[in-house]
């Protein structure tokens, strides 16, 4: 069972402490936040001896790099900062021992793992990840003859008929509609009836046009 931590607001306390042994590689911490914590960006800060890390967790889970474990009877430290979407320190909490490394040995020879990248290279790394998702639900869409997510190349529909539509595609906010033709205008006006030829007309509540009576003035006494 891997080491957890428990964070409320500021407070960090370390729970199923496990022991920590030279040369391991991959030994993981799980966190539970509190509410305080929900939609900041979580960077786990491990330190020993004179090493720190800047860790980012995926699902609550933080991998210990494996560098700060190479050096036995150091003291392997923890503690989390919490951003906002600008990059803004939220949260930070107390540092908190994980206990000391224990001695080990490791058979001779064997080649030494690539550091533990640094926080930049974790965030380009997670970016990449979400692009090639992004990349594969469009590919799965177009073999599956999934809806499109071109732009539509079409000119815009003039005044018609209301409709939803069914196009998949989406427009551009650029995009203009054409303006409406003189036999546009005269339809409308045809609607409207012969006996309304010359009056003001206007919406009613119902949505139904009908003349408006609008009073006459004359010489500033109506």
């Amino acid at each position: 069972m891997p080491m957890h931590a428990k964070v409320t607001g500021n407070l960090l306390e370390i729970q199923n402490q496990s022991p920590l042994t030279q040369g391991t590689v991959g030994q993981t911490l799980s966190a539970a936040f509190s509410a305080d914590w929900v939609g900041l960006s979580v960077t786990a800060i491990f330190s020993a001896g004179a090493l720190t890390r800047d860790v980012l967790g995926s699902d609550g889970f933080f991998t210990i790099p494996w560098e700060l474990l190479a050096e036995a009877q150091h003291e392997l430290t923890l503690n989390f900062h919490g951003t906002n979407a600008a990059g803004s320190l939220i949260l930070c909490t107390n540092i908190a021992s994980l206990g000391k490394i224990l001695p080990s040995r490791a058979p001779s020879g064997d080649p030494p793992d690539a550091p533990s990248p640094a926080r930049a290279d974790q965030i380009q790394l997670l970016a990449e990840q979400a692009l090639a998702l992004a990349q594969e639900v469009h590919d799965e869409l177009e073999e599956s003859g999934g809806p499109s997510v071109e732009p539509y190349t079409s000119d815009p529909a003039a005044l018609g008929t209301a409709s939803p539509g069914s196009s998949s595609n989406y427009a551009r906010g650029d995009h203009v509609h054409p303006k409406p033709s003189a036999s546009d205008l005269g339809a409308v006006a045809a609607d409207q009836g012969a006996g309304n030829a010359g009056k003001w007309l206007k919406v009613d509540t119902d949505g139904s046009v009908i003349t408006a009576d609008l009073p006459v003035y004359s010489g500033g006494v109506s």
